[in-house]
């Protein structure tokens, strides 16, 4: 997962550098608006990229933003030393293209990409250990489109189960139960996509209505920064009225030792449901 990690964040600098040194050569040879138009391409990006960062990282959000001002500022400083005559031109240009980057992206990412992922999933109600004698918990969870979350809810489903509860486990779809009163557990759990957790599962929560105190364990995976999401998750279920007794991070592209000693998300989970106390 580590190496996954780091393959991506080097693809990126990789990519970052080459469009910079075409950025400088396309300087140097005066090519003013198509200066313009990669500085605004760049521009917009990073921008898009801080405002999707930024609920995970405010810090790294917040370079992102920085860079992409400093390179319309850069534009403009260029237009009076290089670009003579056209540089007013140039720098409308770099906006221009700036703005219509973030617009393309956010539209596409934050509108269409996170509706898809968004998308309901409907699964039969599993019950799991029918007989079991401690309690009833209620496990609804949004699966991901790599099932990891889906592998994590029922990692503990089933840890719960070998330790006596009664398990009911499906998807967050328009048909999964809502009464939750009649379960003496709610588990939670929410793929992270661009620095929040799934929004379906506070769809689901708004369709549960009044959760009257039920205890709840949230479950939330993300690449490796889940802190800020798992937090949303824990507002969200709060103002439902729902009480978090436990809330379990699995990162997916780095190690969950720091966090729990071990870094099999499949032995923590079913760690954490066996340390579970009986909540009636």
């Amino acid at each position: 997962m580590p190496l996954v990690a780091w393959s991506l964040g080097l693809a990126a600098i990789a990519l970052l550098v080459a469009l910079s040194l075409l950025f400088v050569r396309l300087a140097r040879r005066k090519k003013a608006r198509s200066v313009a138009l990669l500085a605004g391409l760049l521009a917009g990006s990073l921008a898009w990229a801080g405002i999707t960062l930024w609920p995970a990282s405010p810090v790294a959000g917040g370079v992102c933003v920085a860079l992409a001002l400093g390179l319309a500022i850069l534009v403009r400083a260029l237009q009076a030393r290089v670009f003579s005559g056209v540089g007013a031109v140039a720098f409308a240009h770099t906006l221009i293209a700036a703005g219509v980057t973030l617009a393309a992206l956010l539209l596409v990412f934050q509108g269409a990409f996170l509706a898809w992922l968004n998308t309901p999933v409907v699964s039969d109600l599993e019950v799991i250990n029918p007989g079991g004698f401690v309690g009833t918990a209620l496990a609804i969870y949004h699966p991901d489109r790599r099932d990891v979350q889906a592998q994590l809810t029922r990692a503990f489903a089933e840890s719960l189960a070998d330790n006596g509860w009664r398990v009911e486990l499906t998807t967050a779809s328009p048909e999964a139960p809502t009464n939750v009163v009649d379960y003496e557990l709610l588990v939670l759990g929410a793929p992270t996509y661009l620095g929040r957790p799934a929004g379906r599962i506070h769809r689901y929560l708004r369709e549960a209505g009044d959760l009257m105190g039920q205890p709840t364990v949230l479950i939330v995976s993300g690449a490796g920064l889940s802190r800020t999401p798992a937090t949303t998750l824990e507002r969200w279920t709060a103002g439902a009225g729902g009480l978090v007794v436990k809330t379990l991070e699995i990162w997916t592209l780095a190690s969950n030792a720091p966090l729990y000693g071990a870094d099999s998300p499949d032995v923590i989970m079913r760690q954490a449901a066996a340390e579970l106390p009986v909540y009636k």
